[in-house]
């Protein structure tokens, strides 16, 4: 199977392009200061959650990751 990258799009040879989420945004709120929840600029595939291990973040142990709609929540 052969893939092309083109600028933020990926395309399967011999289909249509699929653009590549984007994330737009990040916060951690007063109310949730234990989560931080990544917004993309589209719907992402809920059944593909990455491992903890995907993500880093500076002197913080991330416990679990949650994909939903257009969001990634990372709790810390």
């Amino acid at each position: 199977m052969s893939w092309i990258l083109l600028g933020n799009s990926v395309i399967k040879w011999g289909s249509s392009i699929k653009s590549i989420p984007v994330p737009v945004s990040a916060e951690v709120t007063n109310a949730d200061p234990d989560k931080v929840v990544i917004t993309f600029d589209q719907a992402l595939n809920e059944t593909s959650v990455p491992a903890t291990t995907a993500f880093a973040l500076a002197g913080k142990t991330i416990s679990d990751v949650d994909v939903g709609d257009s969001a990634v929540t990372l709790t810390i």
